[in-house]
């Protein structure tokens, strides 16, 4: 074998193959279009060399005859006066391999036709607008990147396309981040929204009193007898108010009278003042708010943001269940279902809640976006779950290794593609992008400031003192 063979054959090897591969091809070489050649062909990997150097995520047509296998670049490396790259089969193959005659050059990546209103998020880097049908971004989306890198401003251009669409949308927002977003009506919890208990419900308060601290036994009290009070009053409204009113009769112990009785009532009537301060539980109907008003406000299409950010973290994680508790009740009687926004879901909606989301979204026809720049505080399952990808830069390999459990592309793609990515870019792939790996630039939002609020104590120029 040749040298410069042999040398070819070892760029496979560094790629992460241990054993040594023998050329499945003749040694002649045949220059195709554009100064591309075909070298090798092994499993479902080509190597091609170029005059030029390649780029990360380009997409390649190999033809031959009337057969035709779509392949894209996932590795290279300079050679003296050429470079070598590897690119993976993407797409359906027969596994026949490519005889001599077959031709090797650039294409354009492949641009799904799919079902429903055309939600325009971009362009990808050969220029051609990415436009998914509705139906595409259906179900279960994850939306992940390093801070600044861009993951907000897609979550953004797509709440927009699908309000454009007529969809109805919610929003969960921790960092102010759709403040002023236009047609987007803003709630901040705990200050112009609030919910009576009834609204919230036996669950959601209970998920509140324990991340407040509440010992199992006092919740359980609690629990019991606040399902009795809802019995009760079925029609009648339900404040803060009077849930601390009863601690302090000791209403939530069988008894009355007695040390753990006092236990009991003192221990709820010190978590139950904790909840009231976050201003998220009403006092009275007057100052009450309701999923059902903000539903009907966008039912035919529209978007509220509620901004958790001035909650503490008990809160955010009371409110999350109370909403998705509305949701799945809202599913069973409504033929339209809701988009719904997740920034940091990992910060406020517990493990439990966001398997249900996942594993019922089929169910339930709720569409879930989940944006982070935590990958890893995300469930495997929803990984495996999401039907679409969108990922931004990652500095941490780890980060993306957890990604790449998703099994829609290799881990050692993923890898390289994702570290490759232009500033501000994405790697986009799933039933938006029919399984295709596509390098996205989102569409800029002309006069909109999609970046978070951050403030600074230096925000302003500090003048200089005067020397005299």
């Amino acid at each position: 074998m040749r040298a410069k063979e042999k040398a070819l054959l070892s760029l496979f090897e560094e790629g992460g193959r241990v054993e040594p591969r023998p050329p499945t091809l003749e040694a002649k070489r045949k220059p195709l279009n554009r100064g591309l050649t075909l070298l090798s062909f092994q499993g479902d990997e080509a190597l091609v060399s170029f005059p030029r150097p390649p780029r990360l995520g380009e997409a390649l047509l190999l033809r031959e005859g009337g057969r035709k296998l779509l392949l894209q670049v996932v590795w290279a490396k300079a050679e003296r006066t050429e470079w070598i790259a590897r690119a993976k089969v993407r797409g359906p193959w027969d596994g026949v391999l490519p005889g001599w005659e077959a031709e090797i050059f650039p294409t354009s990546p492949p641009i799904p036709d799919t079902p429903g209103p055309k939600i325009h998020l971009g362009r990808t880097l050969e220029g051609e607008e990415f436009a998914p049908g509705g139906r595409a971004l259906e179900k279960v989306n994850v939306i992940v990147g390093a801070k600044g890198s861009g993951k907000s401003h897609l979550a953004k251009v797509i709440l927009l396309g699908l309000m454009r669409a007529g969809a109805p949308c919610l929003v969960l927002d921790v960092n102010r981040e759709y403040d002023g977003l236009p047609g987007v009506r803003t709630y901040s919890v705990g200050k112009d929204f609030k919910l009576g208990v009834r609204e919230i419900g036996v669950e959601a308060m209970s998920v509140m009193l324990e991340a407040f601290g509440t010992p199992a036994t006092s919740l359980l009290y609690f629990e019991t007898r606040l399902t009795k009070l809802l019995q009760e009053k079925k029609k009648e409204f339900i404040g803060i108010d009077e849930l601390i009113w009863m601690a302090e009769e000791g209403e939530f112990y069988p008894t009355q009278s007695g040390y753990a009785a006092d236990a009991v009532n003192r221990t709820l009537r010190a978590r139950l003042e904790a909840l009231k301060l976050t201003g998220m539980v009403a006092r009275d109907a007057l100052e009450a708010s309701s999923f059902a008003g903000v539903w009907k406000g966008i039912r035919e299409g529209g978007a509220v943001a509620f901004d958790l950010s001035g909650l503490s973290t008990p809160a955010r994680m009371g409110f999350a269940q109370a909403l998705l508790r509305f949701l799945f009740a809202l599913v069973e009687e409504e033929e339209r279902v809701p988009f719904v926004f997740f920034e940091e879901a990992h910060l406020y909606v517990t493990p439990q809640g966001i398997d249900a989301l996942v594993t019922r979204a089929r169910h339930t026809g709720i569409t879930s976006f989940f944006i982070t720049n935590t990958p890893t505080a995300l469930p495997e399952g929803v990984l495996r779950a999401a039907d679409n990808l969108f990922v931004f830069r990652l500095p941490l390999e780890e980060d993306i290794k957890w990604v790449a459990k998703s099994g829609m592309i290799e881990e050692g793609s993923l890898l390289a593609l994702v570290q490759a990515l232009p500033k501000h870019a994405c790697l986009a792939l799933g039933e938006a992008t029919q399984g295709y790996p596509v390098v996205l630039l989102p569409d800029p939002l002309v006069g909109v400031d999609t970046r978070g609020k951050t403030r600074y104590f230096f925000a302003l120029p500090v003048p200089r003192p005067q020397m005299g």
